[in-house]
């Protein structure tokens, strides 16, 4: 839940996107997904709404998230990779945090991914078995970035990874 610079309260639902608008009367408009409409919100099974510094709705739910334009009421929706192991199952996007430079870090149930709003470049980190400088577990629950840049990542089952941002690192 978040809430704008006009006192506009956003809920991400299992059913859709709330946007609260007179609380008192209890005025609400639902955004919903809809197949047949490509700039519906990507998802009716939402797990979380993010305000970004310059004012932006982000929404991110099963298999991607969206950019809300709040003039039209129409949404840009990015999808998120599914991994190759079982591609059947959804990712669900969790969280968002915001860099210092604008840039989206997006917590999945199946790693992470940095994404460059100015660029729509979609960087996805995952868990690779055969690289020790990876991600230790797909199953991300926080990030941070520390005061010197550094993203430290808490997974479900591997503890705590530092990524180096001008590496890609992990530690």
């Amino acid at each position: 839940m978040t809430e704008d610079k006009d006192g506009t309260i956003w809920l991400a639902t299992l059913g859709g996107l709330l946007k609260i608008t007179d609380r008192g009367k209890g005025k609400f408009k639902k955004y919903e997904h809809i197949d047949s409409d490509s700039n519906s919100i990507i998802s009716n099974q939402l797990h979380s709404v993010f305000k970004d510094s310059i004012g932006n709705i982000w929404v991110g739910g099963e298999n991607g998230f969206s950019l809300l334009n709040k003039k039209t009421g129409k949404f840009t929706n990015y999808h998120i990779p599914k991994l190759t192991e079982n591609p059947s199952q959804p990712n669900f996007v969790k969280d968002f945090l915001e860099g210092y430079n604008g840039e989206l870090w997006i917590l999945s149930q199946k790693g992470f991914l940095h994404f460059q709003p100015s660029t729509k470049k979609l960087t996805h980190y995952i868990h690779n078995p055969d690289d020790q400088n990876s991600l230790s577990d797909n199953n991300v629950l926080d990030i941070l970035i520390d005061q010197t840049g550094e993203l430290w990542v808490v997974t479900w089952n591997n503890g705590i990874n530092k990524i180096n941002p001008y590496t890609n690192s992990f530690r």
